[in-house]
Order: C-alpha cells, then sequence, then structure tokens
C-alpha cells in the first residue's frame, strides 16, 4: 500500500483498540498535518515571515520599542509611536500600563504588518505609523 500525504489510510485505531473509518473532517485534519511533511527545510510559505516579537519597551517619550524575529526572516528593531497605538491598537490613553496592554493584544496584527513592510537592509529601527498599521 502506497504511503504519503498523497494516500492517508481512512482507517484509525480509537483508544480502545478498535478500528474505525475515518470522517471527511478528519481526513482533511490528516491531510493538512502531512501537507508539508516532505518539503525540505527553508522551503515552507512560512519560513521567510518573522514569527516572535520581543517583550515592549517603553521609552521615555512614550514610544514602544520591540524586536521581530524569524527564522530565515532575521530581526528587526521597531518603534511604535504612542499615538499609534492608542489610534491603531485600541490604548484608551498613553499610560504605560495601556500602551503594554495594547501592543501584547495586538501581536497578531502586529506580526501582520511587520510581513507585509518592506524593510530597509540597513538595519536601523523602524518607525511604524499609523498608515502601517
Amino acid at each position: 500500500m502506497k504511503t504519503g500525504p498523497a494516500r492517508i489510510s481512512a482507517a484509525v485505531f480509537s483508544s480502545a483498540g478498535r478500528h474505525r473509518n475515518l470522517g471527511p473532517r478528519e481526513k482533511d485534519f490528516v491531510r493538512s498535518l502531512c501537507k508539508n511533511r516532505d518539503s525540505p527545510i527553508g522551503q515552507d510559505d512560512d519560513m521567510d515571515q518573522p514569527r516572535n516579537l520581543t517583550a515592549p519597551f517603553l521609552c521615555g517619550d512614550s514610544t514602544v520599542w520591540f524586536s521581530a524575529y524569524g527564522f530565515g526572516w532575521g530581526y528587526c528593531a521597531f518603534a511604535l509611536p504612542a499615538e499609534t497605538v492608542c489610534e491603531k491598537l485600541g490604548a484608551a490613553n498613553t499610560t504605560p500600563r495601556q500602551l503594554m496592554l495594547a501592543f501584547e493584544l495586538g501581536r497578531h496584527h502586529l506580526l501582520q504588518t511587520i510581513a507585509n513592510k518592506a524593510l530597509p537592509a540597513t538595519g536601523e529601527r523602524v518607525t511604524l505609523s499609523a498608515a502601517d498599521l
């Protein structure tokens, strides 16, 4: 019998050891797990995108500094002005507590924004504006 992502067995063992058929949703789930199994390292679609954000650092002028990094993507430092955090990430005001809370709640949005932004090759800190978000 052929194995791999192209051919998925229609049966699994339950916890009691009995054999049962996979339903259509279970088959789709198994296919999704097998999708990139044979892709070589460095060939995944997500390899060239940032995956992590460092903990934010609040500067004296209420600008939030943080960095994004990811395997195969690299590292870049960012600045996020307090006005942008309030306008686009939903901070109620510019107190440190509100800025940090809005940053944490907006992590996913920030990662998406950074992944779509053209970054300079010079290595300087990039300031994200309200237009970027």
